[in-house]
């Protein structure tokens, strides 16, 4: 264990992290074995169906905000932000897309205290989602709405060498709409809810001594969302 900033230590959940990493790389395992199957003889669009076809390549921006947790001294939470993703989007029969996505955000984490109501950062840290799953959507003529959902895992990773990063399970709930400019090339508007989730009791950056504490109980999840969009191009 590693000493933190400002009283705070980081336990790094292994049983999360054994838990998270396994979900992600059997997923990404199974999705990226059958990608050349799944874009083989793809068309962009079938018209009769009104379906989408091949594999797009999105990239996003927006704002990222939420992510309070109770903690000993007062509220931890992580401050509001720009955040970026990539996202690779592949057609399967029906109206289904196989998602594989990578959120990030920086930004640091911010402690209120209940005592004074004052407010002071802790410390720089990004968060890192790793994710696969499915979207669907119906198009109609040059716009397709469509509904999102993965799983996979969340890294949170504090910028400083005597702070350990950890790992989460999380989830990811998106809608939003596709805007095809042409069959190659559209523009993307979503929101998310991302949630990240602790199964059993211990701590995200737990203190010893007078420091701040964050606790988390079983099932407790870190709720943060996504506002943004970008540009995709069908390959």
């Amino acid at each position: 264990m590693k000493n933190g900033v400002k009283g705070i230590t980081c336990k790094p959940g292994d049983r999360q992290a054994l838990i998270s990493g396994s979900m992600l790389g059997f997923a990404i395992f199974i999705l990226l074995g059958n990608l050349p199957a799944k874009a083989q003889g793809l068309s962009t669009y079938d018209r009769g169906s009104g379906a989408t076809r091949g594999i797009e390549l999105a990239g996003l921006y927006g704002w990222q905000f939420g992510g309070s947790l109770g903690a000993a001294a007062g509220e931890v939470s992580i401050k509001d932000s720009d955040s970026w993703g990539v996202e690779l989007d592949i057609s399967v029969p029906g109206e289904i897309q196989a998602v594989m996505l990578y959120y990030r955000q920086d930004s640091r984490l911010e402690l209120q205290e209940n005592m004074t109501g004052s407010k002071s950062a802790l410390f720089d840290m990004s968060v890192n989602y790793f994710q696969v799953g499915g979207m669907k959507g119906v198009r109609e003529g040059n716009i397709m709405p469509f509904g999102l959902f993965t799983l996979g895992a969340t890294l949170f990773d504090p910028k400083g060498s005597d702070i350990d990063s950890e790992w989460l399970f999380s989830v990811n709930l998106g809608l939003g709409v596709k805007i095809y400019a042409s069959e190659r090339v559209g523009l993307r508007l979503q929101a998310n809810l991302l949630l990240p989730i602790q199964w059993a009791g211990g701590g995200l950056w737990c203190s010893s001594g007078s420091g701040c504490s964050v606790s988390m109980s079983g099932g407790s999840a870190i709720l943060q969302g996504f506002a943004g969009g970008g540009l995709f191009i069908v390959i």
